[in-house]
């Protein structure tokens, strides 16, 4: 068998695997990162990584498959096609892993919902234990809270209520923000979010409710 047939084969074979492994990690950006924080950071730089060795593996397969071509333009033709349409792949794995993220998310805060976290939430709007604003999750009051909240494991919780009165009382989950709720969910002691300005959300529950906004 010729042995350019058989390292090119393999060298075909190296490269179908470094696609596959790309668009798993593309996936997976959204859905590591659907709450909104870093940790998507390592996917992101993985995949990066992975595409640039498929570029350059890439690249130098076509330009050893092109001698028997005389020009170049062929071959760079080729090169930057194969860029563009793995650009185009890791975009649509990305928009594919967005849709999972999203179901995840709601699947999660449905869960929190189903165990009573729109009772065990008005219970500690009624009964807060600290006088700052914030529940940190490595307080030892966060390891009092009801089951329902610490299933979300939010960075804090928080009633916004205590330093603004014209916010309607609601107890915060924090997922994301730095020095802000910047997304999250947020459980209404009525079902008044819709009447607000100051986010984005996505009802779940009667009072409750994804929130997104500028921190």
């Amino acid at each position: 068998m010729n042995k350019f047939f058989v390292s090119t084969q393999k060298h075909l074979a190296f490269s179908v695997v470094l696609i596959c492994l790309l668009l798993i990690a593309s996936i997976s950006i959204p859905v590591v990162g659907r709450w909104g924080s870093f940790r998507a950071s390592g996917v992101e730089l993985t995949v990066l990584v992975i595409w640039i060795a498929w570029v350059i593996h890439a690249g130098w397969m076509l330009s050893r498959q092109n001698r028997a071509h005389s020009g170049r333009v062929y071959l760079v033709a080729k090169i930057f096609g194969s860029i563009l349409v793995s650009a185009v792949a890791i975009w649509v794995a990305c928009l594919l892993g967005g849709v999972i993220g999203q179901t995840l998310r709601l699947h999660e805060v449905k869960a929190a919902v189903d165990a009573g976290l729109p009772e065990d939430c008005l219970k500690l709007l009624y009964n807060w234990p600290i006088k700052d604003d914030r529940i940190e999750n490595y307080s030892s009051e966060y390891l009092k809270l009801p089951s329902s909240i610490r299933m979300l494991a939010p960075a804090y919780v928080s009633n916004d209520h205590l330093d603004d009165t014209n916010t309607p009382p609601n107890i915060g989950l924090c997922k994301n923000g730095w020095g802000g709720f910047a997304l999250g969910i947020r459980v209404f002691q009525n079902d008044e979010a819709k009447n607000l300005k100051t986010g984005e959300c996505l009802r779940v529950a009667p009072g409750v409710y994804i929130w997104w906004q500028d921190t």
